[in-house]
């Protein structure tokens, strides 16, 4: 009878210590993956920040008007414009 109560109490003891190691393996694998999702969330809020800028800087006038000049493109003016005019009087 008293080895079967050392054998519960080896045994709870055991299942303990096998519970408290792989809780503390499981909080490693959690915090080793919260820093590798932290580290990909600023390699994406770098990289958000490089497209923004490369928005902003073609949004640049100055820019644009070069690309134009590059590709030949002349600037409108009035004389490039055909006005029509529609007569809106009906006929009876």
């Amino acid at each position: 009878m008293a080895a079967i109560k050392y054998f519960i109490i080896v045994l709870s003891l055991s299942l303990f210590a096998v519970m408290n190691v792989w809780q503390n393996i499981e909080v490693m694998k959690i915090k080793l993956n919260y820093k590798k999702l932290t580290k990909t969330e600023g390699d994406i809020i770098k990289k958000n920040d490089r497209l923004r800028y490369e928005i902003e800087k073609y949004k640049r006038i100055s820019l644009i008007e070069n690309n134009a000049e590059a590709l030949n493109i002349k600037r409108i003016n009035k004389d490039d414009f055909i006005v029509l005019i529609k007569n809106n009087e009906s006929k009876q």
